[in-house]
């Protein structure tokens, strides 16, 4: 006797999923195609919503970091190349999915034009570290980007600590 099992599944090699611990969303999902992606989310009984409002980030969406309470999220973004960072509060983005609002400004971005951001991650709900060669302690507001580097003769990446609420930089060392 023969037995041919099948599956199926609803995972596409253009989706990724990123889990949450909570109920209800269970998971962000970024959508690819081409050079553009879309933010969505999986609800409490996994069905897909697509966020259809216009973000606050460039074209292509790259990694998903969750804040310790997961309430808060980073949305890594590129444009031609470049990147940018956009934190959201979860909730947000939920509750504005598709309720007539054209556009979800972030909590927070971040433009590290002409560099690069490397090894972000969350130490607390309304702090991020990340390492830059820019000059943060230079920061334009309205740009949302540091200074061109530092004139330390260090030509490493700093260490940086951006403390959300009050949207100030803490150089805490070099790489």
């Amino acid at each position: 006797m023969v037995l041919l099992l099948s599956s199926c599944t609803t995972t596409f090699r253009n989706v990724r999923i990123f889990e949450l611990n909570g109920n209800d969303p269970k998971a962000l999902v970024t959508i690819h195609e081409d050079f553009c992606s879309s933010l969505g989310y999986l609800d409490s009984k996994g069905r897909l919503h697509v966020i259809r409002a216009q973000l606050d980030a460039l074209g292509e969406l790259g990694q998903i970091l969750f804040s310790p309470s997961q309430q808060k999220v980073v949305v890594e973004s590129y444009g031609e190349g470049h990147q940018y960072l956009s934190i959201y509060v979860i909730r947000d983005l939920i509750q504005e999915r598709c309720g007539g609002t054209e556009f979800i400004r972030a909590y927070r971005t971040l433009d590290p034009y002409p560099y690069g951001f490397r090894d972000i991650r969350w130490l607390t709900d309304d702090c991020i570290q990340f390492s830059a060669k820019a000059d943060m302690t230079q920061f334009d507001r309205e740009l949302r980007r540091g200074k061109a580097a530092l004139d330390d003769g260090i030509d490493l990446p700093h260490l940086w600590k951006w403390h959300l609420e009050t949207d100030t930089f803490e150089r805490i060392g070099s790489q």
